[in-house]
């Protein structure tokens, strides 16, 4: 993750959804009545291949069985 002090690693949790904002305490600009650092936030985005191939369905399918239950359950039906 870029930052103004440089890089750093930073871990996504598993389940992270797209949109979802972290922080890097202590990675952003210092403040100048302080001179205490601030806080890095970052929002992660998924993105998908545009394209479908052969391999990329094999491994979403791979992917899907992973789940113990239907992750689309809830979702309403006959739309």
């Amino acid at each position: 993750m870029p930052t103004i002090k440089g890089p750093v690693r930073a871990k996504i949790p598993p389940g992270t959804a797209s949109g979802q904002r972290f922080r890097l305490k202590g990675y952003g600009v210092e403040s100048a009545r302080t001179g205490t650092p601030g806080d890095h936030y970052y929002r992660v985005e998924i993105v998908m291949p545009s394209r479908a191939t052969a391999d990329g369905r094999a491994a979403a399918e791979a992917f899907a069985r992973l789940y113990e239950r239907n992750p689309r359950a809830s979702l309403p039906k006959g739309l």
